[in-house]
């Protein structure tokens, strides 16, 4: 897990577009209420080998945003999504599995969230 961890942080740390939004704003797992938005974070599984070669890894990368920014977070999510589905023609061995993409709501921190559901199979 932790190489597919290391992988996506480059990966998305180095996109340009990904850089113009959230410049270098991405965390594993958590991220504290005291981060300034819009930032991201991802959260990585893993699912028992698919094949004798390979795993697939459900990922779930989640674009944050103060509430009145909802329309920034769609637009960045639709750039997210193309990013995604590009991972594999720039990471060696692996595919990408697009799965669904929600909108949500965190009442507790009083952020909008859009989370991007995807599997990467090494």
């Amino acid at each position: 897990m932790k190489e597919v961890s290391e992988m996506l942080f480059k990966y998305f740390t180095s996109l340009e577009v990904f850089k113009n939004e959230m410049k270098d704003k991405l965390y594993p797992l958590y991220v504290s209420n005291q981060k300034e938005f819009p930032f991201a974070v991802y959260n990585i599984g893993e699912v028992p080998y698919l094949t004798k070669d390979a795993r697939s890894f459900p990922v779930t990368l989640s674009l944050c945003y103060q509430p009145e920014k909802y329309s920034e977070a769609l637009d960045f999510a639709d750039k997210m999504k193309d990013a995604v589905e590009d991972i594999d023609e720039f990471v060696e061995e692996c595919g990408v599995e697009y799965m669904s993409t929600q909108t949500l709501f965190d009442e507790e921190n009083e952020y909008v969230y859009v989370s991007i559901n995807f599997n990467v199979i090494k």
